[in-house]
């Protein structure tokens, strides 16, 4: 038996396959074995029929066909493990008609396989990244303190019976809707004078009344308000004040510091040290994923993938059932759901097609990148990620360390977690950052996604002439480049 591959566009193989006869002859003992096995030849105990026999009792053709299924499921996957081929789709192979298939002769066919595409990725070393400065002002630790103490207020009545602002008033509120009779259901809730959390903004009205009095606030449903029978129609909320209260905040003292959190703060300086560095903490994260959004855009846009068509399909599939699953698990239908997100079916199904596109992409260019730069994961960085894994989720330990001793794809599931954050790190660690306020990250970004799009336009008109292409590609062959070696394609 012998075999070759070649490499066709995209992520197309051609394997050529030639069995000699004895590997023919093979299949089709194979076949004269099973049949005998079955017995039902008049004469012959199961498995004792000669061939001539066997073959005279069911035909030829029938032989052949059998003969020729035992090399499909049998004998060419073997042959396509043996070429490491990670074959993705069903082999593309003549019909029996197109070929010479027959016992004592060699067999010789060309078959055709769609293999898991590879990344190839151009210097993902150097790249220009933005990063938000990490700096914690005064100012944001006093807002948070001030946020602390709003969580540990209490409510206590006051002795006035006028309603001002920042009050939390109790009252009697009733909804009523132009058009439909009957006396509205009365509720006791509590409204925050000032907060501007209500529509129509009864907490407005609310101001410089007395307590047993009622205030109304009206509004007029929108045209394209989402019940088509109360558009255009008044709404008039009315709130009868029963009670006036106020916020007492905790005074700002060490005793507040210990109502926090005894166990980590005694002193309201160390209450102030301690959310100084949870929010530097959270700006180091948030900064660490501007980062690594940018990379995954810039990989996006520089990698060169074939994906097949069939593979993209395949997982926009799964993600539509997946979608469906969900649907039913909420009680939804697919019709309601469409409405709600305005959009029909071929719109969502061209949304899941894309997202499995970017996806694909994006889960081949991390093969690439950990291959490239032979990444490896142990057993501490497999221990420390699952604590990590087990915190985020609020898992067990003990029972999620199990768990990966015998659910094979949840330990893949942490192997690639770390690879794909060693991935980032490289990138990171070879990158060129500039820090930036925090503030403008927004239009920066903006404004090199602008100036990356002119100079692709630019980059596709290409030059006025053949000559200045040419002149061009002399120019960049003969420019000094230290980093040549990170430069290269990578290919993987």
């Amino acid at each position: 038996m012998r075999f070759e591959t070649t490499t066709l566009e995209g992520s197309r193989v051609e394997l050529s396959v030639n069995l000699a006869p004895e590997d023919v002859n093979e299949l089709f003992d194979n076949v004269y074995k099973q049949l005998s096995q079955r017995g039902g030849i008049r004469g012959f105990r199961p498995g004792k029929a000669p061939k001539g026999l066997i073959k005279r009792y069911y035909g030829a053709d029938v032989i052949r066909n059998a003969a020729w299924m035992e090399f499909v499921q049998d004998k060419l996957p073997r042959i396509i493990e043996q070429a490491d081929l990670e074959v993705i789709d069903q082999p593309q192979l003549p019909t029996l008609d197109e070929i010479e298939f027959e016992e004592g002769s060699e067999l010789q066919l060309k078959a055709i396989v769609t293999v898991r595409p590879r990344a190839r990725l151009h210097n993902y070393k150097g790249l220009k990244l933005l990063r938000p400065t990490v700096e914690v002002s005064d100012e944001e630790i006093d807002n948070t303190i001030q946020q602390l103490r709003e969580s540990f207020a209490e409510e206590r009545e006051v002795d006035r019976d006028v309603v001002a602002d920042g009050d939390i008033v109790e009252a009697k509120v009733r909804v009523r809707i132009e058009g439909r009779e009957g006396e509205p259901q009365e509720q006791l809730q509590k409204i925050v004078v000032g907060s501007g959390e209500y529509d129509p903004p009864i907490d407005e009205k609310l101001k410089g009344h007395l307590v047993g009095q009622t205030v109304q606030a009206q509004k007029v449903l929108p045209d394209d308000y989402e019940d088509e029978a109360l558009r255009g129609k008044t709404v008039t909320v009315e709130a009868t004040i029963e009670r006036i209260k106020v916020k007492q905040l905790p005074e700002l003292n060490d005793e507040f510091a210990q109502q926090v959190d005894a166990d980590k703060y005694q002193t309201l300086e160390q209450l102030r040290e301690g959310v100084r560095q949870q929010i530097r903490e959270q700006k180091e994260q948030a900064a660490r994923r501007a980062l690594e959004e940018q990379i995954v855009e810039q990989l996006l846009q520089q990698a060169e993938v074939d994906l097949p068509p069939r593979l993209v399909e395949q997982v926009a599939d799964a993600e539509y059932q997946r979608y469906l699953q969900d649907l039913q698990a909420q009680g939804l239908d697919l019709q309601a759901a469409l409405e709600l997100g305005e959009m029909t079916q071929e719109q969502l199904r061209e949304r899941l097609t894309a997202r499995a596109e970017r996806g694909l992409k994006l889960e081949l260019i991390w093969e690439a990148l950990i291959e490239a730069e032979n990444l490896q994961v142990s057993d501490e960085e497999l221990e420390e990620e699952l604590n990590v894994y087990a915190s985020e989720g609020d898992l067990d330990l003990d029972l999620l360390r199990q768990a990966v001793q015998v659910q094979e794809q949840l330990q893949n599931t942490l192997r690639q977690r770390v690879l794909r954050r060693k991935a980032i790190d490289v990138i990171i660690d070879a990158a060129q950052i500039e820090e930036v306020p925090a503030e403008d990250m927004e239009a920066r970004l903006l404004a090199r996604t602008v100036t990356s799009g002119q100079a692709q336009d630019s980059t596709q008109a290409g030059p006025e002439s053949e000559e200045a292409a040419a002149a061009g590609q002399v120019e960049a062959d003969n420019t000094p480049d230290e980093n040549k070696e990170e430069k290269e394609e990578v290919e993987a």
